[in-house]
């Protein structure tokens, strides 16, 4: 059986999911404006908060006609509260009425104590919950399960508003350090120590033509860390947290090397997005060595 403090991580951070809303009149909440470059003066109807993401993964790993053959579409629905706050959200196998219930969240939010309980349900965990603390400024301190060691969960370390150093343990443990910025606060490069592999050097391109709300902030997405970003958003900066400045710019490219051996690539990610007229993010594209498409598309 799995730890059920796993399935969480993958559930509210993975960027592989679902979102949609199943209420015909709702009509959304309006976003925040929130970092530095982030897009502002669009009317009304441009800022509301996502109601909707749908994954499309086109797999072109035996061939590139795979990628207009196979489609698989993963739902998730969105809901807020009357403080234009994530309530809870709902994954689905796919966004037809006959569509499987896979995973929900509802969170409880207890400002007095700087904490948001995260209620989750799995389809094939059950029931069970997740403790996101923060502090004074809405940074986010820790993310464990109450019925675990204190040790176990994820943990941020700050140097004034900039993340310095991300620990990630449950089972095994992942670090992340040497974290390196750009004058907009884009996080440009940073060490990964994986408790099973060697050291990694990552680094971040961005399209500073591209400002982007910190909603869609995915700096620390890759295939094997998917947590916080639910149907390729950012779940904590729905719930009005943040991890630090950053990012103010679209990312374009993710590069994953050995620190011994710079020119050997682990990994590679590029990034393609589509806006609407008001600059509003529709459509991101994510290309995985050149082996796989996940691609969301975003309504609100």
């Amino acid at each position: 059986m799995r730890n059920p403090l796993f399935v969480f991580i993958v559930l509210i951070i993975s960027g592989y999911l679902f979102s949609c809303n199943k209420d015909a009149n709702y009509t959304g909440r309006r976003a925040e404006n929130g970092i530095t470059g982030t897009i502002t003066g669009n009317p009304d109807p441009a800022v509301y908060k996502v109601r909707q993401s749908i994954k499309i993964h086109d797999d072109n790993v035996n061939g590139v006609f795979l990628r207009q053959m196979i489609r698989i579409q993963e739902a998730v629905y969105y809901f807020y509260n009357d403080n234009d706050l994530l309530d809870s959200l709902a994954v689905y196998s796919d966004t037809s009425k006959s569509a499987t219930l896979k995973r929900t969240m509802k969170l409880h939010y207890l400002p007095a104590e700087n904490k948001i309980i995260a209620s989750l349900y799995d389809i094939q965990q059950g029931y069970f919950e997740m403790f996101i603390t923060y502090d004074n400024n809405k940074k986010v301190l820790a993310i464990s399960n109450p019925n675990y060691p204190k040790e176990k969960g994820i943990f941020y370390i700050y140097e004034g508003e900039k993340l310095v150093h991300k620990k990630y343990d449950f089972g095994t443990v992942a670090i992340a350090t040497k974290m390196n910025y750009d004058p907009y606060y884009n996080l440009t490069d940073y060490e990964l120590y994986p408790q099973a592999e060697k050291s990694i050097k990552v680094n971040l391109e961005y399209d500073y033509n591209s400002p982007v709300n910190s909603d869609f902030d995915i700096r620390f997405n890759s295939k094997e860390i998917t947590f916080i970003y639910e149907g390729g958003v950012n779940i904590l900066s729905f719930m009005g947290l943040n991890t630090g400045l950053g990012n103010a710019h679209f990312i374009k490219k993710r590069t994953e090397t050995r620190i011994e051996d710079t020119s050997s690539v682990r990994n590679q990610y590029l990034f393609e997005y589509q806006k609407d007229k008001y600059g509003r993010l529709i459509n991101r594209r994510i290309i995985i060595n050149d082996e796989s498409d996940i691609v969301f598309e975003y309504n609100y």
